[in-house]
């Protein structure tokens, strides 16, 4: 059986250490990934390719961009974690961290489904905790 938990920890070092491409192989086909309604250019995905798109789309925009998370919690069947992006803007050479909540559930290795929040309560909610 897969622990999820550890397959968390490698995306976020494959992410760090390989980029999107290293990234990718943790994420299913069919993944479906809705982000809060105020993440730039976000919404609602419903395939590894569309998070493709979405998640280039946003690392295009940073010079260096690097995931940073805490130890992620079982929440039913999913799991609810912080993160943030910490990176370098490309255009404004600003150093930001943009914080958020995921809620994301796994099976045989590879990420499912996510949802992203700014608002961590929100997060909590939808975990049903």
């Amino acid at each position: 059986m897969t622990d999820d938990r550890e397959v968390i920890r490698r995306m976020v070092d494959a992410w760090n250490s390989g980029g999107i491409e290293a990234w990718l192989e943790y994420i299913d086909p069919e993944c479906t990934m809705v982000t809060d309604p105020s993440w730039p250019d976000g919404g609602t995905m419903s395939s590894r390719a569309e998070i493709e798109r979405f998640t280039r789309d946003f690392a295009a925009h940073w010079e260096t961009i690097r995931l940073r998370q805490t130890e992620p919690e079982p929440a039913g069947e999913r799991w609810i974690f912080t993160t943030a992006w910490d990176g370098r803007g490309l255009q404004s050479d600003v150093e930001v961290s943009v914080p958020f909540t995921a809620v994301a559930r796994f099976d045989g290795g590879r990420m499912k489904e996510i949802g992203l929040y700014f608002d961590h309560d929100e997060a909590i909610r939808e975990a049903g905790l």
